[in-house]
């Protein structure tokens, strides 16, 4: 299965989100260990080597985002979308989703 973890701008230097994202990593791959994980990342490199996964740039967290059509094509090509971090929409307020 291939699956898609973001909701929050992982690789942003929040330590909170960094440790949420290694800690539900390591839950899922105990669970589901031969599945494709894909994180959506302002590091993307980094995040790709500390954590074995797969990286896609971050989307939605600049005003000058893509179009959120452009993240429902992109978004089609996995199997689950999984939310994690503690920040969130409520630390956003000025963009939409």
């Amino acid at each position: 299965m291939k699956i898609l973890v973001g909701g929050v701008p992982f690789g942003c230097n929040n330590i909170g989100d960094e440790a949420i994202l290694g800690c539900a990593l390591k839950i899922f791959r105990r669970y589901f260990p031969d599945d494709d994980f894909t994180v959506s990342t302002g590091t993307p490199e980094i995040t790709a080597k500390k954590l074995n996964v797969h990286t896609v740039p971050l989307y939605g967290f600049t005003p000058d985002s893509r179009p959120a059509t452009e993240f429902e094509d992109f978004i089609r090509g996995f199997d689950l979308y999984i939310w994690a971090g503690s920040t969130g929409l409520s630390d956003y307020p000025q963009l939409s989703c």
